[in-house]
């Protein structure tokens, strides 16, 4: 979804790489649990391959910044349990 190379989420040259709002969540680990989520994330940077399956590569994503009532959002948050 984040990656949004075609149909109804593709990006367009000049719009936000985070248009889509969307969090990006990554876990792993069992003892502790670690949890990373990036606030309305968006792919800045991929590596495609193409060949007889096309398969992605290393992926950069950023996030956008967003205000409420005058504060910055987070642009991240991280977790161990």
């Amino acid at each position: 979804t984040l990656v949004a190379l075609d149909g109804a989420n593709v990006v367009i040259p000049g719009q936000s790489v985070a248009k889509s709002d969307t969090d990006l969540v990554i876990t792993g680990g069992s003892s502790p649990a670690v949890s990373i989520t990036l606030h309305k994330a968006g792919i800045l940077n991929s590596g495609l391959a193409f060949g007889d399956a096309p398969r992605l590569q290393e992926l950069e994503f950023v996030c956008k910044r967003t205000w409420s009532s005058g504060t910055a959002d987070p642009l991240f948050t991280f977790t161990a349990t």
